[in-house]
């Protein structure tokens, strides 16, 4: 981000720069700078929203981020309105009735998620912003969910987030696959997921296993993990029955079933939450710290029966 003879140094831009200015230099710069160097970039509006608004975090540590879902257009979310938005646009691969059955889900890898199993009011209002706003991509999801906030705007995200709310409740909890001190869940789960390069795979956790590092991958299986903690998907137990875990086509692992678990390597699991698992429901954790994926393998193994 260091400046040259032919370009700004942005390294503290956050400091430096007015947003909407930014904004309109960024869209056309010939407009404040005739004759120079500077070009239009090829984005979208969309997308320079995006570019300027990374580049107004630059030098500014305690950045304040904007939180959307606090916008006027959520207090005056209406689920009727957003039942009209969803048989519109979302039932196409959704379905109508939130079963993962619409015209365009054959098509699909991964399935489109079964809305009529998954328990919306459990779920973080930024991951539901993020994911219908912005696309799968930006939670590291599916490119093949779109993004819908050009084309539905603030209001309609925020009543099809209160239809999904006030409709979807989640599929009944399924029975233990065993009982004691086995594993519960599904176990052993049919899986095609690719093997992970060598030099991944045959990495070893270099953190200890001790009290402290199984602490912190607890943390942030149910809790702080970003986009979205482990357990919303793996469940609180790990034996893949979370809040979202019944939506997904392949359901998600269940790191409780030592059957398959024990034949997984480190570097395996590394690899797969730092990339995801193309196919599945599995979203990377690319931002991620490497410490604290090694962290959260570290508690996963705990979850082993």
């Amino acid at each position: 981000m260091v400046g040259g003879p032919q370009s700004a140094d942005l390294a503290a831009a956050g400091k430096r720069y007015n947003p909407d200015w930014l904004y309109r230099f960024t869209l056309n710069p010939q407009d404040f700078t005739p004759h120079s160097g500077e070009f239009v970039g090829d984005a979208t509006e969309f997308g320079v929203r995006a570019l300027v608004g990374y580049v107004m975090t630059l030098g500014v540590p305690d950045f304040s981020y904007h939180e959307p879902w606090t916008s006027p257009e959520f207090t005056r979310a209406d689920a009727v309105r957003g039942k009209v938005v969803y048989q519109e646009y979302c039932s196409q691969c959704h379905g109508t009735t939130g079963e993962g059955d619409g015209p365009a889900a054959s098509g699909l890898s991964p399935q489109p998620a079964v809305h009529a199993k998954m328990a919306f009011d459990k779920l973080p209002m930024e991951y539901l912003y993020n994911v219908i706003y912005h696309g799968g991509r930006s939670v590291g999801k599916s490119p093949t969910m779109p993004y819908w906030g050009l084309t539905i705007g603030q209001q309609g995200v925020a009543d099809v987030i209160a239809y999904l709310k006030a409709t979807f409740k989640g599929a009944p909890e399924m029975e233990a696959a065993t009982t004691g001190s086995g594993p519960s869940g599904v176990c052993p789960q049919p899986r095609k997921t690719k093997r992970a390069p060598g030099k991944f795979r045959n990495m070893t956790n270099p953190l200890p296993a001790n009290a402290t590092n199984v602490q912190a991958g607890e943390t942030l299986f149910q809790q702080t993990a970003q986009p979205l903690a482990c357990f919303n998907c793996h469940g609180a137990k790990g034996d893949g029955q979370g809040p979202m875990g019944a939506a997904l086509n392949p359901p998600p692992r269940n790191f409780t079933c030592g059957e398959i678990m024990r034949d997984i390597s480190d570097g395996q699991m590394f690899w797969i939450i730092k990339h995801g698992s193309k196919g599945t429901g599995m979203m990377a954790f690319s931002n991620m710290p490497d410490n604290q994926i090694w962290q959260l393998i570290h508690y996963i193994k705990t979850l082993v029966k």
